[in-house]
């Protein structure tokens, strides 16, 4: 988070970076604007106590990992990733400076090497820059792809924490001591608990909507205490790696390819790829991408969970809160479209995962 003033003007700005990793709230405190990372520093700072709003808590079910402007707290607002609050004698008023639409291509790389090599490099550069700001991290390891790019993307990584939750799935360990053993980690491997979660305490309680799973507390508990115990200064999380890279169980990437070349081999090549992805048949996706491809004009609209709510907060909620970011969906694919709303729905969660410790999770 950034501030500057505007030379020869009466007005302040303040930024958010579009990582999200650092909170930004504020509240109108008679003529004055309070603004902090954390909800307690501005409770303390105006002395009033928060009313639920519970309109966005309505929306927030409805809609899940949409994250707007307006919070679960009445005069609790908040300062959208790659925003800038601009505070002056005409009034408050957000801009979007950057958006995951803003950085979009319209040419398609001449490659798919240089595709490649351009990923390859933003990942590297990004765990450079984070690891230079924080210091020795220690990492959650799974053994999948994201939590691998981390292990071997993070420089001077000595230490893997691997949870291990049940049978099967819930236990990675094989996966993960292979990754140790190429990159040579000290691995750590640690058996999670329902008793470590108490239902009654809740891990958001000084955020402005709710956020936390509840099962994540065993994750902070354990992951935490290693961490201090290797001297490491923050943990490092691979989650989020499928919305960054675009892993879409649909036929979206099918029907993009359409819009850019036709009904021709490149179509069916890709065609042919997301029926092996998504294990559906050829047929079933080349359908459903032309679907999409005749619908691509049509205005689009955040996916709702009715699940488990009253049929009158349902009848009541014909539409999504507002975002910036969607109102650049029009011009974009509908894949493409699909990618940005899935970092939508990664960035809802960064800046959750602190630990009651003071251990940041990166």
């Amino acid at each position: 988070m950034a501030w500057t003033g505007i030379e020869g003007a009466d007005a302040v700005c303040i930024y958010r970076d579009p990582s999200a990793r650092c909170p930004c709230y504020y509240r109108r405190w008679g003529s004055e604007l309070v603004i902090a990372s954390h909800l307690p520093f501005i409770e303390a700072f105006t002395g009033r106590a928060n009313a639920i709003d519970w309109t966005v808590v309505e929306d927030e079910l409805l809609y899940p990992d949409l994250v707007g402007r307006e919070s679960a707290l009445v005069g609790i607002k908040e300062i959208l990733p790659g925003e800038i609050l601009h505070i002056g004698p005409e009034g408050v008023y957000h801009h979007a400076l950057w958006s995951p639409a803003k950085f979009i291509d319209a040419a398609a790389l001449p490659s798919f090497a240089q595709a490649q090599e351009e990923v390859a490099q933003a990942v590297d550069s990004a765990c450079h820059h984070w690891s230079r700001q924080v210091g020795p991290v220690a990492l959650t390891l799974s053994g999948g792809l994201d939590s691998s790019v981390l292990a071997a993307a993070l420089p001077g990584l000595r230490h893997a924490i691997t949870f291990v939750s049940g049978t099967g799935s819930g236990d990675e360990r094989a996966f993960a001591s292979e990754v140790c053993r190429h990159l040579d980690l000290q691995s750590h491997q640690l058996d999670l608990s329902p008793a470590d979660v108490a239902l009654s305490a809740s891990s958001a309680a000084q955020r402005p909507r709710p956020s936390a799973r509840a099962f994540t507390q065993s994750l902070v508990k354990h992951g935490s205490a290693v961490a201090h115990e290797v001297g490491a200064r923050a943990i490092a999380y691979g989650s989020g790696g499928d919305n960054v890279f675009c892993f879409l169980r649909s036929a979206t990437p099918a029907s993009d390819r359409m819009a850019a070349h036709g009904v021709g081999a490149e179509y069916w090549r890709t065609v042919m790829e997301v029926a092996a992805v998504t294990e559906c048949s050829p047929l079933l996706i080349a359908r459903r991408s032309l679907q999409k491809h005749l619908r691509r004009r049509r205005a689009w609209t955040w996916p709702r969970d009715e699940r488990l709510l009253a049929i009158g907060l349902i009848e009541a909620r014909a539409s999504h809160p507002p975002h910036p970011w969607i109102n650049e969906f029009a011009d974009l694919p509908v894949g493409k479209r699909e990618h940005v709303a899935a970092i939508m729905r990664g960035l809802a969660l960064i800046d959750y995962l602190d630990g009651a410790d003071g251990m940041p999770v990166i």
